[in-house]
């Protein structure tokens, strides 16, 4: 056999082979394709599905749409970096860029040469609500440094998003610290910043039950009046938020001045009698902040005009200047008498006298009896569409000096007592003591009456707070308990 037949006949073998091999592999995948042909489809069509899903969420997506949740969880959201400007809670018809960090503003550079960074941290507040760039308190500050000061090495910048609180601004700080990089630190507190930060929901809103702060749990999200209330719930929160900044200051000795705004400074007496506060504290006077004309972006929404920011901008640069953080300040007559103004409130109001009138407007104000009917949501956390209990809540009660029980008055659905359900309910004075009553629920119709703590405490106020182990939801929005009936003494 000559040499080529030779080599065509190897490669004719070759090509047999490779032939068998791939109407081999043709058939199997034939036979694969058959016996699987439903999951395919199914996939297919579940992919479409989603494709389709994401496209409806996309198509309506705009610059109003900015809420974007954070990696890290206590920080719970910022602004959507990827959309470069927002439009919520702006003007009509303007918008705000939104830098890489997810806040408000501009680029945020690594400082120059001999700069020192003021960094304004906050929420809705230091946000510019409804306010132009120029308009906000960063701005407003900035521009009365250049007029006092003149040139300077002051740099502002802005850290605040609606709806944070105290842990979603100490968490946002630290972990972008470097980037960040204050020298001096404005950090701005509400009577809210008691409440859980909500969540970020598709396509770009907030949605107070995605709490990360709060996970699977009925979130703090709406107390109302109760923000400032003096009784161990709220205080402890407090004492919280005032933790978290101790904390971070600790790790990082930055100096640091809280600006108050609706905290009131007796309540902030009353709750740090027996401790130092981590750093001063400013508080913004009635006379400025209960302007509803002036000082108020609209009629009962309570967030700054460009006039309060002014006043704000004032009193904080006077802080400043009296701590030596920045130089001097020659002020004119006008200023002078806004200066003088933050002085006396922070005076006048942090005395015992004051604590004490503090106390008594409380006492006078929260009611003795309450029902489904006349139930507020200034006098109870944990009640969704008005009467429905959460899992979890808080109530308080005015309860009379001859009376010895709260009684707490609550309906079930017949259906869910089909299996062991229980609610733990505990009673609270001012000083914190406690009487705990845990009770089996048998019937649809339930009345409870736990005793309050004795002695008495000669402040009224008690504290109520429940606990279910079970809810029922009623579809993906509405999750409760039972159904609130009456809150009485007896």
């Amino acid at each position: 056999m000559s040499r080529e037949v030779r080599i065509y006949k190897t490669f004719a073998t070759g090509l047999l082979v490779v032939s068998s091999i791939f109407i081999t592999a043709t058939v199997c995948l034939g036979v694969y394709l058959f016996y699987h042909l439903h999951e395919i489809r199914l996939l297919r069509a579940q992919l479409l599905n989603t494709s389709q899903v994401q496209n409806e969420l996309l198509k309506n997506s705009t610059t109003n749409l900015v809420i974007y949740p954070h990696r890290i969880g206590s920080i719970a959201y910022v602004l959507n970096p990827f959309l470069k400007e927002g439009t919520l809670w702006a003007p009509e018809g303007s918008a705000y860029p939104i830098n890489s960090l997810g806040l408000r503003g501009e680029s945020i550079e690594p400082k120059g040469s001999g700069v020192q960074r003021i960094v304004l941290l906050g929420d809705s507040w230091f946000f510019g609500w409804f306010l132009a760039e120029e308009e906000k308190t960063g701005s407003v500050l900035r521009q009365r440094l250049d007029e006092k000061l003149g040139i300077h090495p002051y740099e502002v910048i802005t850290a605040a998003v609606p709806g944070w609180n105290t842990e979603c601004e100490a968490a946002f700080l630290e972990n972008h610290l470097t980037r960040i990089d204050p020298d001096i630190i404005i950090w701005e507190m509400m009577a809210n910043d008691v409440l859980d930060a909500n969540g970020a929901a598709p396509p770009g809103v907030m949605a107070g039950f995605f709490s990360p702060q709060s996970p699977n749990l009925a979130p703090v999200n709406s107390l109302g009046k109760l923000n400032q209330i003096p009784m161990p719930f709220i205080l402890s929160r407090m004492r919280r938020n005032l933790h978290f900044i101790e904390t971070f200051l600790k790790k990082y000795p930055i100096p640091t001045i809280i600006m108050a705004i609706d905290i009131d400074p007796a309540l902030m007496a009353f709750l740090n009698q027996d401790s130092d506060f981590p750093c001063p504290i400013l508080y913004l006077p009635d006379k400025y902040k209960l302007d509803e004309k002036r000082g108020w972006i609209g009629p009962g929404d309570f967030h700054p005009t460009p006039w309060l920011n002014q006043i704000m901008a004032l009193g904080i640069m006077q802080e400043l200047s009296s701590r030596n953080w920045i130089p001097p300040i020659a002020w004119v007559p006008s200023e002078t008498d806004v200066i003088q103004e933050f002085t006396k409130y922070r005076e006048e109001q942090s005395t015992e006298a004051a604590v004490a009138r503090y106390l008594a407007h409380y006492a006078d104000w929260t009611p003795s009896e309450f029902t489904r009917d006349t139930i507020s949501g200034d006098i109870a956390y944990g009640l969704v569409n008005r009467d429905k209990m959460c899992e979890r809540g808080i109530l308080y009660l005015h309860v009379p000096p001859n009376r010895h029980h709260i009684v707490l008055q609550f309906a079930m659905e017949e259906s869910l007592l089909e299996y062991p359900r229980r609610i733990s309910v505990t009673v609270r004075d001012l000083q914190g003591r406690e009487t705990t009553a845990e009770h089996r629920i048998e019937n649809s119709q339930n009345r409870l009456a736990i005793p309050v703590p004795l002695p008495r405490h000669e402040y009224l106020i008690h504290e109520l707070e429940w606990a279910f182990d079970f809810r029922e939801c009623h579809g993906p929005t509405l999750c409760y308990s039972a159904v609130l009936l009456k809150v009485s003494s007896e």
